[in-house]
């Protein structure tokens, strides 16, 4: 599905008036391109492409949720790896705006900064070595110091150059994309939506159980043994965030003992 936001109108119209076509073609092209190495690497790696959205900075990619942390941060890694291409290819190509726009792109998403690449990716590996709540925390953290610096670097630079702005414009998009409203309405989503529940076998190998897709019902597996007898429950994202750490080998009864540890 592409969907186009409004904004995105009134953008084309303000470049077209302003005479700067061609350098907008340029830097959005490059964006599409970035973007298009993002689900260039999620549709090989099986997952189904949701949304892309034109906005006024650029264009956005929605795919399912990741099914390992590697998924994550692969597909997060892919988007600046396509600019380092673009770089190389650049050498070619005698446009020093090609050049800059693409170091620009490549520096800005490399950033520590949560929905940015270079936060997802951080988050990715945080999420392989904490709980997923200490990995949110940090990130946001890092995200939230990043943000102030690229501030006060942007006002600096805006203050020496008079004229580029350039640096406090990406600040200020990031801290209009990190402000967690986003997180907060999957949030309430989820403390709404129906709960569905699976009965699993301990045994049962993982594969089969990630074949359960319902991507509007909070899934619920009660376990239980060899006899039937019920022994406990996991929710599918404590199964996800165990694969991840743990890989597929682990069984539904170590993740139950994991879980009793905690």
């Amino acid at each position: 599905m592409i969907r186009i936001n409004p904004l995105f109108f009134i953008m084309i119209i303000f470049v077209i008036l302003s005479g700067l076509v061609y350098e907008f073609m340029i830097v959005f092209a490059i964006a599409f391109v970035h973007e298009m190495g993002h689900a260039l690497c999620a549709s090989v790696l099986g997952y189904k492409i949701i949304k892309i959205s034109f906005q006024p900075w650029g264009v956005c990619m929605t795919t399912e949720a990741f099914r390992s942390a590697k998924h994550a941060w692969l597909i997060a890694a892919s988007g600046p790896a396509v600019n380092v291409l673009l770089l190389l290819a650049g050498f070619l190509i005698p446009s020093e705006l090609f050049l800059i726009a693409n170091i620009f792109m490549l520096i800005i998403n490399l950033l520590p900064v949560y929905p940015l690449d270079g936060g997802r990716i951080m988050l990715a590996f945080l999420e392989t070595e904490l709980d997923q709540k200490k990995a949110k925390l940090i990130i946001r953290i890092v995200s939230g110091i990043t943000t102030i610096l690229l501030f006060f670097a942007g006002g600096v630079l805006l203050y020496k150059t008079k004229i580029n702005f350039s640096v406090l414009l990406a600040a200020l998009f990031i801290a209009l994309t990190t402000d967690g409203k986003s997180e907060e309405k999957i949030q309430i989503y989820q403390t709404f939506c129906k709960t569905k529940h699976y009965c699993v076998q301990s045994s049962e190998p993982l594969k089969n159980i990630l074949k359960i897709k319902n991507k509007h019902d909070f899934i619920i597996l009660d376990v239980v043994n060899e006899r039937f007898e019920y022994i406990g429950s996991l929710t599918m994202c404590e199964v996800m965030e165990s694969i991840a750490k743990n890989g597929y080998e682990i069984k539904i009864d170590e993740i139950l003992r994991k879980q009793l540890l905690y």
